[in-house]
């Protein structure tokens, strides 16, 4: 808002005023024109501007020239946003990866979203350079179309760009363009004894390359092991399902509920959406010593003299 130039200073016949926006972060400059119209005050109002700062300069025109500017500043009050929240990943029917995101928490004027992704080497580094595409700020779902390597995991995250930057990056989402049934079993399975009831069962996962997707379940399987050597014995197997929401992990379970001084067999195989993949070998170990649970039987008292008494069992 305005007040209009005296009279005095016209210096002729006023036409009108020029307001001239200067963006003091990207130097782009803009051109607004208000007729002169006779008011006192003139006001307009400046649309779709960026999170930034401004220096605005308004000048009286008539046919020969522009006055000087009188000018003002907008201080600039722009932040990096927030990063984006709740990443998420999820392989399409054609091969291709769908990601779908919540916009930062916090600030807003978000122009762009940046999706960044690589091949991962191991649960943690990526495999090669890694890509990057650019979305417009009104998106909150993207298919990423890539010349992706089969039964491959790639890592995902994204920044969130305003007038100041780029934000910090956002959660990491792990997919596979396929996924299948693991092709190897668990890696480096130690079973100790715990308590007397119980073994303490350790794992990790199958090599990243072979595990063909995400792994959502481990299966231990274990059962009393067969005492006699050579001979077919009926084994009671049973069965523990072991639910995990990180499989760059190792896993650690207690199984519990076992018989004291007794040797188990134990073997482990991951799961997938898609499957079941093999067991390891057979893995044992014996649970620990326990005092005896049942009493001597068939007690017998005899020759009962003076001072001694004989027992029998």
């Amino acid at each position: 808002q305005w007040q209009a130039l005296p009279t005095i200073h016209h210096n002729g016949i006023l036409q009108g005023y020029v307001i001239r926006l200067y963006d003091l972060r990207t130097a782009e400059v803009s051109n607004f024109t208000v007729i002169d119209s006779g008011a006192q005050t003139y006001t307009y109002t400046l649309v779709n501007l960026k999170l930034s700062g401004y220096q605005v300069n308004i000048m009286a025109y008539n046919q020969e020239g522009l006055s000087p500017p009188a000018t003002r500043s907008i201080q600039d009050r722009a932040r990096k946003a927030d990063p984006p929240r709740n990443l998420v990943s999820m392989a399409t029917s054609d091969n291709n990866i769908q990601l779908s995101w919540q916009p930062p928490a916090e600030i807003g004027g978000i122009e762009t979203y940046t999706i960044m992704w690589c091949k991962l080497g191991t649960d943690a580094s990526c495999r090669g350079s890694e890509k990057n595409l650019s979305v417009m700020g009104s998106q909150l779902s993207v298919k990423v179309i890539d010349t992706w390597e089969p039964f491959t995991r790639y890592r995902f995250a994204l920044k969130a760009g305003n007038s100041a930057g780029l934000s910090d990056l956002s959660n990491a989402a792990v997919g596979y363009t396929v996924q299948g049934v693991p092709s190897s079993p668990p890696q480096n399975v130690m079973v100790q004894a715990e308590t007397a009831t119980s073994l303490l069962v350790e794992w990790n996962a199958p090599p990243v390359q072979d595990r063909r997707g995400v792994i959502t379940t481990y299966r231990v399987y274990y059962y009393v092991t067969p005492s006699v050597s050579g001979q077919q014995m009926v084994r009671a197997e049973q069965i523990m399902a072991v639910n995990i929401t990180d499989d760059s992990q190792p896993v650690l379970l207690s199984l519990s509920e076992l018989e004291p001084f007794t040797s188990y067999t134990v073997m482990v195989s991951a799961v997938t959406i898609e499957g079941e993949g093999n067991r390891t070998e057979p893995t044992g170990a014996r649970t620990s010593q326990a005092a005896p649970s049942d009493p001597p039987t068939n007690i017998q008292i005899s020759d009962v003299t003076v001072n001694t008494v004989a027992l029998s069992w």
